[in-house]
């Protein structure tokens, strides 16, 4: 710990490198056990949402291929152990057949035992080693066997935070977000100012990266199936019409359509009124005048 301190420079006087030492010891010493399972499991209920999400996205094996492939998160050539890529160098003599390794499986391994590590100092030493001396580690495993320069080998920190997104993504520990957040609230003010306190936020930078690449695919299809909602209402309506067409079209064809057509046509009806009943309303008229005139007179 004290060799720790002593490679930063934020500490300028031998007071507050004494305060800090203790500042963690003592963290080191209470934050165990049944308290440090109250505090973690305090931060999981904190982030229950998102840490749901990065399960939900690391378990989805479309998603990473399509959105935290190595291309998307445009890590170099060199590290991406892509096979081909060896083969545009000399491959060293007497090396036997190369090593089938996974992308950054070392890396991966020993990050995922930051779960297991409680103290704060040392789950951030954790971080630290496989940020760099693991991720070095992998990619010289992978190009032992060939002669390529070592300058080509050089990892910038462009290139190191694709990989450390690459490492968290396949690493399956939603948690991480949590390991992450716990460094942050028990780790003293001068080791948050350390360059090692870097490779923390490059973890926290990777959970962030991913909630955000899940949500955009999340959005797109929303709004896919919106589309293709819309689309099917509109071939359902233009099916239903038609239909509609080709069913008025079979009866005005249809022999039973052409049969009835006399008899939905106006008749005409011709009425031919008989003598008898011509001189019967006449008869009736002529009575019901001289009856009104008979009533007139009274």
């Amino acid at each position: 710990m004290i060799q720790f301190y002593a490679l930063d420079d934020q500490i300028k006087s031998e007071k507050d490198l004494k305060r800090e030492i203790v500042f963690n010891l003592m963290t080191n010493v209470v934050l165990t056990s049944e308290l440090y399972f109250l505090v973690y499991n305090l931060q999981n209920l904190a982030n229950e949402h998102d840490i749901k999400q990065l399960k939900r996205l690391l378990s989805d094996k479309p998603f990473l291929e399509n959105y935290l492939s190595f291309q998307i998160l445009n890590v170099a050539p060199n590290f991406q152990f892509d096979w081909n890529q060896r083969l545009k160098f000399k491959k060293l003599d007497n090396t036997g057949e190369p090593s089938v390794l996974e992308p950054y499986a070392l890396t991966i391994e020993a990050l995922q035992k930051i779960s297991r590590t409680e103290s704060p100092m040392g789950k951030l030493d954790l971080v630290y080693t496989c940020c760099t001396a693991k991720v070095v580690e992998d990619i010289s495993q992978f190009w032992k066997q060939y002669d390529i320069p070592s300058k080509k080998l050089a990892i910038d920190t462009d290139n190191l935070q694709g990989i450390v997104i690459y490492v968290v993504s396949r690493m399956n520990c939603p948690q991480v977000l949590s390991e992450v957040n716990m460094c942050q609230a028990f780790l003293p003010p001068a080791v948050r100012k350390s360059s090692r306190f870097i490779y923390l936020e490059m973890i926290s930078a990777a959970c962030s990266f991913v909630l955000e690449q899940g949500a955009k695919r999340d959005k797109l299809m929303k709004q896919k199936k919106r589309k293709s909602d819309v689309d099917e209402n509109r071939l359902a309506f233009n099916k239903s019409i038609c239909d509609e067409d080709e069913e008025a079209a079979e009866m005005t064809t249809s022999p039973q359509f052409n049969s009835g057509t006399a008899a939905t046509e106006p008749v005409e009806v011709e009425f031919v009124r008989s003598n008898s009943f011509d001189m019967k309303e006449e008869n009736t008229l002529g009575d019901f005048m001289q009856r009104r005139q008979t009533v007139q007179k009274q």
